[in-house]
């Protein structure tokens, strides 16, 4: 907060009186530094300020163009707590609630010399908006639309998220690396793998997929629509996993018995902070924990998440365990893990319930043989 020198204070208004301008009143306005004390510069209280000065003369409080005695006073006035800057638009020249000596001594040399010219305002350009651009860029050359793709296209995404292929008919292949039945009883909902990269099959029944077909270890080529909804929600919010429809689509098997991929290691910190290229293929992360607090399921629960933990708390994500996936056996395994360290593999899923597609991430457990201490 600026101060207030007695010195200057004493020329300012001496400057004031030896002017011998008349000030408010029939008398001249007579001010007395007998007494002469440091103090803070007067403010002006947000509530009774009238707004900027327009006119860019210092003092000029009725903003006629010059500067009378009686603004001069009144500023010394209002720097001393006496007066509200009410109505005095030229009290406060650089806004910052306050009234300085160097105000008033800008008020003095405007009323000994006159008050600036006023700016004349020069003619500025006006840009004219453009059209919004789209909010998804075009797809790069290789990553060809609909198709036959390799899995790595067909989950290709933007760079905030969306897949490229969204809505468009494809047709990929891959080995299964889930049966029917155990991430979804009433749905098909089983994940394709190839080169390192996965993603999702779904049909809306279960009854509409043969018995026998998408077997883990299976290599199936799929037709369908890409989708990163659920369709069943009847919503168009996108939750993160790419998928393909094949609920007005086809497949075939190709070749049963094929070796399932080897899991991908990866933290718990790759996974959060760089979770796409690991969604939909199965990852395998070494000597997690449960969080302390954290309770494991138990047969006949429903859905359940339990927060893990590979570096003592700094990183958590959700490991889910699907309810047809919580058997006896599984649940005999985690009893016995209880809060100790242990190795886990699954399906990296990606569940954005929040709309962030480059974030929330879940590990999906297949079954027992998932977990080992």
């Amino acid at each position: 907060m600026k101060q207030w020198y007695p010195a200057r204070a004493a020329l300012t208004v001496g400057i004031v009186l030896n002017l011998g301008i008349v000030g408010s009143g029939n008398g001249h306005s007579m001010l007395s530094l007998a007494q002469p004390r440091p103090v803070y510069a007067g403010t002006v209280s947000g509530e009774s300020r009238v707004g900027p000065d327009t006119t860019g003369c210092a003092g000029d409080c009725d903003v006629d163009g010059q500067v009378a005695i009686d603004e001069i006073l009144r500023l010394v006035n209002i720097a001393l707590g006496n007066d509200q800057a009410d109505g005095c638009a030229g009290a406060d020249v650089d806004h910052n609630q306050q009234i300085t000596v160097d105000e008033i001594i800008a008020a003095v040399n405007n009323a000994l010399t006159g008050c600036p010219p006023a700016p004349v305002p020069t003619a500025t350009m006006t840009e004219v908006p453009t059209a919004t651009p789209p909010a998804l860029p075009t797809a790069t050359p290789t990553v060809p639309i609909g198709g036959s793709l390799t899995v790595a296209q067909a989950v290709a995404r933007y760079s905030n998220g969306v897949a490229i292929q969204l809505n468009q008919t494809v047709t990929t292949e891959g080995v299964v690396t889930v049966s029917p039945g155990v991430f979804a009883n009433n749905k098909l909902k089983i994940f394709l793998q190839s080169e390192g990269a996965g993603i999702e099959v779904y049909n809306q029944t279960s009854a509409n997929v043969p018995p026998g077909d998408f077997e883990a270890t299976q290599r199936c080529r799929v037709t369908g629509v890409v989708r990163q909804a659920d369709p069943a929600g009847g919503s168009d919010v996108l939750n993160g996993t790419v998928m393909v429809d094949v609920s007005a689509g086809s497949w075939v098997v190709l070749s049963s018995g094929n070796s399932l991929p080897v899991p991908q290691p990866a933290t718990l910190h790759e996974l959060k902070v760089n979770g796409i290229p690991y969604v939909g293929v199965v990852v395998q992360v070494a000597h997690v924990q449960k969080v302390a607090g954290q309770k494991w399921p138990a047969v006949n629960d429903k859905s359940t998440s339990v927060l893990i933990t590979d570096d003592g708390g700094a990183t958590q994500l959700p490991l889910r365990f699907q309810r047809f996936t919580i058997t006896q056996g599984l649940v005999n395994e985690l009893n016995t893990i209880g809060d100790g360290p242990f190795n886990v593999a699954g399906i990296a899923v990606q569940s954005a319930v929040d709309g962030n597609l480059l974030g929330n991430f879940e590990i999906w457990v297949r079954g027992a043989e998932d977990i080992n201490p």
